[in-house]
């Protein structure tokens, strides 16, 4: 099978340029992204290739756990469920506290020389 990825010479300015810093961040991103060079090589982009990498490296004592990523807020939850649920812990919430009944006097703030403050910058 023929390779069908181009490639492109890139020049040394082109490789190391940089995104000009007084753009904004979305536009920096989008710049950075036309100035990566193409993908290389025939394989990179066949769909068979995570299915074969499968194959070979999901054993039993170390295997590959797949999200369902069609919808991306859930597959971060329950990747994020799925990882503490493998995590042994106890409960360790405290028992809850017995405040006593809150005094009504009337307070009085100690003198400013007597405290430290952080500095005011802003």
């Amino acid at each position: 099978m023929a390779c069908t990825h181009a490639s492109t010479a890139w020049s040394a300015n082109e490789r190391n340029a940089r995104p000009a810093l007084h753009l904004p961040f979305g536009s920096r991103r989008a710049v950075a992204a036309a100035r990566r060079p193409p993908i290389l090589g025939c394989r990179a982009g066949k769909l068979g290739d995570k299915d074969e990498m499968f194959r070979y490296t999901d054993v039993k004592h170390a295997s590959w756990w797949v999200v369902e990523a069609d919808d991306k807020r859930r597959a971060r939850l329950n990747c994020v469920a799925h990882l503490l649920s493998m995590i042994a812990y106890d409960d360790l919430t405290p028992p809850p506290l017995e405040l006593p009944p809150r005094g009504r006097g009337k307070y009085v703030r100690p003198p400013f020389e007597e405290q430290t403050f952080v500095p005011q910058i802003y």
